[in-house]
């Protein structure tokens, strides 16, 4: 016992679990036929729900051979979700919903000023309830999918269809290259190509202060 305590000690350190069950035999002496136990296979903690069967395989022992083979198997499926819709605050209009906030907020605001808890717990509450509604009734839901652009915005569609459209124009008078319409069209493609590439490069996630929209709305606790 005391020979093998440093390998109990590693294998504890480790995080190990024994995969094959205690008082499973693998060997047999060659002289004196008697089982024992030579052979032990481990699985790491995290390991352990995607094991599904780990015995040995009596009826596949080889002629002349001392050890018995030993069959793992492991579930190393992927489990795939399907993708909920979540809220799109990219394509929120900003204007309507700060009006419409302090709408919600006015009879959450009190005059006194907060000196318990109590009162606290119960301003964080109205506010959270208040923002929580706006998002549900002014914030659109998309659905995820793989060739969603977490960072595009209103401001890339917009400047997209100037550009498209100042292409347009620019293509009536193809036979005037000296017509203003030119320069228009190479500065809103020049502008939108620039903000496309700085929105992809910086990959915004799409998230939203909730400091600056209360500042917006002129709220505070």
């Amino acid at each position: 016992m005391e020979a093998a305590k440093p390998l109990i000690e590693a294998v504890a350190e480790a995080g190990l679990e024994l995969a094959l069950p205690r008082g499973i035999p693998t060997y047999c002496h060659s002289i004196t036929k008697c089982w024992t136990r030579l052979d032990h296979v481990f699985i790491s903690e995290e390991s352990l729900g995607v094991l599904i069967t780990c015995n040995t395989l009596t009826d596949h022992r080889g002629i002349n051979t001392d050890h018995i083979p030993i069959l793992t198997e492991l579930n190393l499926g992927v489990a795939i979700k399907a993708a909920k819709p979540i809220p799109n605050f990219k394509d929120v209009d900003w204007d309507k919903f700060c009006k419409t906030l302090v709408n919600f907020l006015g009879p959450a605001q009190l005059v006194e000023q907060i000196t318990s808890q109590r009162q606290l717990d119960k301003r964080c509450s109205s506010l959270t309830e208040a923002i929580q509604n706006m998002i549900r009734e002014q914030v659109p839901v998309t659905a995820i999918t793989s060739k969603s652009k977490h960072w595009w915005t209103r401001e890339l569609i917009q400047m997209q269809k100037q550009a498209n459209l100042s292409g347009r124009q620019s293509f009536l008078y193809c036979n005037e290259p000296e017509h203003a319409v030119h320069i228009q069209y190479k500065v809103a493609k020049k502008r939108y190509v620039n903000r496309t590439s700085f929105f992809g490069n910086h990959h915004l996630r799409g998230k939203i202060s909730p400091k600056k929209v209360l500042a917006r709305v002129g709220y505070s606790l």
